[in-house]
């Protein structure tokens, strides 16, 4: 069984212009781009992905789409965290007959959850299907915030449970689950503390900014593996402007404006959602045109 390790982009679902349908023309060119810029692994569904507002027939089709499109040439780690352990069962059974590596689940949202309530959930997905699992601390879209405690209590009681997605933003907790716990693989979740995870030794990170910005990120895991610290932090520098904006704005609309920014129309956020409203537009292309002029771009390309 492989472990799974490096950069995957939590892929936006490209929709067409009127947001009503998936464009499935534009989600494998998104794939495609992707595993060319070097990405280690594809997540389709998750937030970043808009899965609360795809139909459950879409969020299959999805997955299907990038799996096929993926070729074997990267795993494939669904998100499918549902509201209701029914659901996210539905979703995960799907993952597992397509072959898909391992699931991202978050718990169910809206209706804060007890961390017992969160254990049963886990634990019913894995007791039926053997597919690894990817447990998504993000207290922020729950309303649980899952303790390094019961983080490490639940690999304890569910083997398949080897993964963490670390969304808290408390880098002390990031810190205490990459350092003294080696049973779980840390994946860190937030574009603006991607730099300050990879000092921290963290070797994995799920985020949408790499949907436009993976040629950077991948460059500075590389580095970090390699030691490289002086140009993990010049890149860093370099790239987190950008990276800040999208934590600062509405997140999903922001990234797919950097899709395009880059030349790759995936559409607007699905309806309520808006837009990047055009001030925010503007100075996301402003920031990343300063990226693009720097000279640091260079150590890009090595």
């Amino acid at each position: 069984m492989m472990t799974l390790a490096g950069v995957f982009p939590a892929l936006v679902t490209p929709l067409s212009a009127d947001g009503r349908e998936v464009d499935e023309a534009s989600l494998r060119h998104l794939v495609d781009r992707l595993v060319d810029d070097g990405v280690d692994g594809l997540v389709p569904c998750g937030g970043t992905g808009e899965f609360a507002s795809l139909t459950d027939a879409e969020r299959r089709r999805v997955v299907e789409v990038v799996y096929d499109q993926a070729g074997g040439r990267v795993p494939v780690v669904p998100h499918t965290g549902a509201g209701s352990t029914a659901a996210a069962l539905r979703l995960t059974c799907h993952a597992a007959e397509l072959g898909c590596a391992a699931v991202l689940m978050t718990v169910p949202y809206f209706e804060p959850i007890s961390e017992a309530e969160a254990a049963d959930y886990y634990a019913a997905v894995a007791e039926a299907t053997r597919i690894p699992i990817m447990a998504y601390n993000h207290p922020g879209s729950t309303g649980l915030r899952q303790s390094t405690e019961f983080l490490r209590q639940l690999a304890s009681n569910i083997p398949s449970l080897r993964y963490v997605k670390d969304s808290s933003g408390d880098l002390a907790q990031l810190h205490d689950l990459i350092a003294e716990d080696p049973t779980i693989r840390v994946f860190s979740g937030i574009d603006s503390l991607f730099g300050p995870a990879l000092m921290l030794g963290a070797r994995s990170a799920i985020t949408g900014g790499l949907n436009f910005l993976a040629p950077v990120y991948v460059r500075m895991l590389a580095a970090a593996r390699d030691g490289e610290l002086s140009t993990v932090a010049k890149l860093w520098n370099a790239v987190y402007p950008v990276a800040e904006l999208l934590e600062s704005r509405p997140y999903n609309a922001a990234v797919k404006a950097g899709c395009a920014a880059i030349g790759h129309a995936v559409g607007p956020p699905r309806h309520p959602a808006r837009p990047l409203a055009k001030p925010d537009l503007q100075e996301l292309e402003r920031r990343l045109q300063a990226l693009w002029d720097t000279t640091v771009l260079e150590l890009v390309r090595r």
